[in-house]
C-alpha cells in the first residue's frame, strides 16, 4: 500500500501532464499542471502515513520503499515518451534531467516523511500522531478527488 498509492499518484500525474503538452505545449497552465505538480510531492504524505503506522524507526525500508516509488515514477515517464513520441532521444543532460526529478525526489521525499512521521509517533505522542494522520489522511482524499474530479 505504500509503494502503490504514492506511485499511483506519480504515474497519473506524469501521465496527464505528457499527454496535455502533446497537445497544447508546454507553458500552458491548466489544472493537469496543478495535478502534476502536487502529485510529486505525494510520496512525502505517504512517507508521513508509513512512519506513523509501522512502530518503530525504519529510515533503511524508507529509502527502499522510496526508491521502489521512484523507479516506477521514471519507468511511467519513460513509457509514456515512447507511447507518444516513439523514441527516447532526450541526450545526456535530458537523461540527468529525468533522473533528477523523477527518480531521486520520491527516495527523499518519502524517507524524510517516514523520518517525520516516526519523529512525531515517539516525541509527540498518541495525540499528535492521531492529528497528523487525519491531516494526511485528508490531503491525500483531498489529491484523489481533484484527481478524480478532473478526469471527468
Amino acid at each position: 500500500m505504500s509503494i502503490l498509492l504514492p506511485s499511483l499518484f506519480l504515474v497519473i500525474g506524469t501521465m496527464l501532464f505528457i499527454s496535455y503538452a502533446s497537445q497544447y505545449g508546454p507553458g500552458h497552465f491548466a489544472p493537469i499542471e496543478l495535478i502534476y505538480y502536487i502529485s510529486r510531492f505525494s510520496p512525502f504524505a505517504f512517507g508521513t502515513w508509513a512512519g506513523l503506522m509501522w512502530s518503530g524507526s525504519h529510515p533503511r525500508a524508507y529509502i527502499l520503499i522510496g526508491l521502489c516509488i521512484g523507479s516506477m515514477d521514471l519507468t511511467a515517464l519513460l513509457i509514456a515518451v515512447l507511447a507518444i513520441y516513439g523514441s527516447l532521444t532526450f541526450g545526456a543532460a535530458g537523461w540527468i534531467e529525468h533522473i533528477s526529478y523523477h527518480f531521486l525526489p520520491p527516495i527523499g521525499l518519502f524517507a524524510s516523511g517516514g523520518i517525520f512521521g516516526d519523529f512525531v509517533e515517539d516525541r509527540m505522542g498518541e495525540r499528535a500522531t492521531t492529528y497528523v494522520l487525519g491531516l494526511v489522511t485528508a490531503a491525500v482524499t483531498a489529491l484523489g478527488t481533484i484527481i478524480t474530479t478532473l478526469l471527468q
